[in-house]
């Protein structure tokens, strides 16, 4: 049996975080939502507690904003000191996962490369969303 991307993550990269939350809609307009990178990214894009009073502008680095090798950078500040990134989707399957990383050579305060990512569950009630971060 194949499998799921949260078992093939949790083996091949040991440390990770893992959240699920229960949505009532169907799973295509869940991956809908979340597929936009202005969604996924909204947390960095104003300035919030999180962001501790800094944000992010977000660039299109791909002809394609969606789908496998859609590629994205990030550039702002956090408490003055830059941070200046870019992430490209490395699995992408429509209407149940992406997962994207970063490339080159990131300019993050906390950590150096990291792998993300999504999929999506159906449920009686909706779909099951499950968030992935992987170090």
């Amino acid at each position: 049996m194949a499998q799921t991307l949260t078992e093939h993550l949790a083996i091949s990269k040991p440390w990770h975080f893992e959240k699920s939350i229960d949505i009532h809609a169907s799973p295509a307009e869940v991956f809908a939502y979340v597929d936009d990178i202005h969604h996924t990214g909204f947390h960095m894009e104003k300035s919030s507690m999180p962001m501790m009073g800094g944000k992010m502008q977000v660039e299109i680095l791909s002809r394609n904003t969606r789908g496998l090798g859609a590629s994205y950078r990030w550039t702002g500040g956090v408490l003055g000191m830059p941070i200046d990134f870019s992430e490209t989707v490395v699995n992408w399957v429509k209407g149940k996962e992406r997962v994207w990383r970063t490339i080159g050579d990131p300019k993050i305060i906390i950590m150096g490369h990291y792998e993300m990512g999504f999929s999506l569950t159906p449920i009686p009630s909706g779909t099951r969303l499950t968030f992935l971060h992987i170090l």
